[in-house]
């Protein structure tokens, strides 16, 4: 990727992302994966026992298009497949990098072919074509449902990647106003619109009141320095549903016993301000479905136990972030029902485990060389 600048900065616009958060975290992360994938398939010298799928199916959506996109057709590629990728319209700047990318790498035209305009007819007929053998689907759960049952009846291998409800809970003994800015990113930048944020945040009571003015400090001084681009770690929503969705939510707080911490005006255009509830009804459904949309939940429990007793309590179970001592964090994601845990930091998305629960369905297995790409044989 020599055009790292020029990549990024397409791929800001179109995500909605601050900048530099595309530049390392997405595009950097990227060509290291990538480099990575060519020392693995240049060393892999046992190609008797991998036989490829055939073409390979995928519909993706507008969230993180990008390195997925990417991703997918370098394991598609690597395991000697073909693939046919449905992507909406809206990324068009992803796909044009993504050609950009293939040409560069002297990849035979025609081996990865492109239909734009996501559309469930698109998605039913990859799912259900008998000469597609294996179909990755990123969306909403919605819409998986049908899709699924299609793949099935042809008996596809599928991944299926689906909502989230992610947690963050903070360790009492974390020193939470020093890391305040860290805590708030995996909510903030993206504002609540990627599979990778954070929506429910867990804190101890014995800190509450603290955490409450420090958490409205720092979003006064983000609100103050009055900068869309760049310095803010929060953009535009991406869709007028994403605001209705929003809106909605917002309406729902006080029915379902909450209260308005910071936040909840309507700006303009797609422009809100990131939304922060307290003591919201651990019934409500807002605890469980996915919002794509900066409404975040902050729960004060008086046991940390009761933080991941919480969180396991949803069906979705995409991801976590944990701050605090690292034995006392690990112990604590142990016991978390999620597919991967970040200690501390919140990097690293190329990498991530296969998430569980209602949050994915099929063959587990994301290397290039497994079970999904290859029919892996003992010989």
């Amino acid at each position: 990727l020599t055009q790292k600048l020029e990549i990024s900065k397409d791929i800001s616009l179109e995500q909605k992302l601050p900048l530099s958060f595309v530049e390392t975290e997405l595009v950097e992360s990227l060509q290291k994966y990538l480099e990575n994938l060519y020392i693995e398939v240049s060393l892999f010298n046992q190609s008797n026992k991998r036989l490829p799928v055939g073409v390979v199916a995928a519909t993706l959506h507008h969230t993180l298009l990008f390195p997925r996109l990417v991703q997918i057709v370098a394991s598609v590629i690597a395991s000697g497949n073909s693939l046919i990728v449905n992507l909406p319209m809206s990324g068009i700047l992803s796909l044009n990098w993504c050609k950009k990318i293939l040409e560069m790498a002297d990849v035979p035209t025609g081996l990865i072919q492109f239909l734009s305009g996501n559309t469930s007819e698109i998605s039913g007929l990859l799912a259900s074509h008998p000469g597609l053998h294996a179909y990755v689907y990123y969306g909403p759960t919605s819409q998986a449902s049908v899709l699924m049952t299609k793949a099935m009846q042809r008996q596809k291998k599928v991944q299926f990647f689906m909502d989230a409800k992610n947690s963050c809970l903070v360790h009492p003994d974390f020193d939470f106003e020093k890391n305040i800015s860290q805590i708030l990113q995996p909510f903030l930048i993206g504002q609540g619109q990627l599979d990778i944020n954070c929506h429910r945040l867990f804190i101890s009571q014995n800190i509450e009141k603290k955490f409450y003015e420090v958490l409205k400090e720092e979003m006064n001084r983000l609100q103050m320095s009055n900068s869309i681009a760049d310095k803010s770690p929060w953009t535009s929503l991406c869709h007028e549903q994403n605001l209705q969705s929003w809106k909605k939510s917002v309406a729902q707080v006080p029915a379902d016993s909450g209260k308005i911490l910071w936040g909840g005006n309507w700006q303009t255009d797609l422009f809100v301000q990131p939304t922060w509830t307290q003591d919201l009804s651990n019934c409500s459904e807002m605890q469980q479905h996915q919002i794509p949309a900066p409404l975040f939940i902050v729960s004060a429990v008086k046991y940390t136990h009761e933080m991941v007793k919480w969180s396991n309590t949803g069906y979705l179970g995409h991801s976590a972030v944990i701050w605090g001592p690292e034995e006392k964090a690990l112990s604590l994601g142990s016991q978390l029902q999620v597919g991967h845990v970040h200690i501390n930091r919140w990097t690293d998305f190329l990498n991530m485990g296969t998430p569980i629960k209602q949050s994915f369905w099929g063959n587990p297995d994301l290397k290039w060389s497994g079970t999904f790409y290859s029919d892996v044989k003992k010989i």
